[in-house]
């Protein structure tokens, strides 16, 4: 009877390595996405709730600061998930 390898060479082929710092900067892209997308999503609701005068009499205010803190947050996600592409690619 022979003993079969448990290790066999095809099964290497089939999958793939990721160094630790690739899925590091994995993680950090679909962290960033998410950031992205839910500032866009807070910035349209912001928008909305704007038109409609729910924040009272102070609503012009209020809407460009939450717009302008949206942003800030959404630029310095997209500078991150930039940045994590180029790390991700020069492995």
């Amino acid at each position: 009877m022979e003993e079969k390898p448990i290790h066999s060479a095809k099964a290497d082929q089939n999958t793939t390595h990721l160094s630790p710092r690739t899925g590091i900067f994995t993680q950090i892209k679909q962290i960033t996405a998410w950031v992205m997308i839910l500032s866009a999503v807070l910035f349209a609701l912001i928008g909305v709730m704007g038109i409609w005068q729910v924040f009272g009499n102070n609503t012009g205010d209020v809407v460009w600061r939450a717009f302008s803190s949206l942003l800030i947050i959404a630029f310095a996600a997209l500078i991150i998930n930039v940045a994590s592409r180029a790390g991700e690619d020069k492995r």
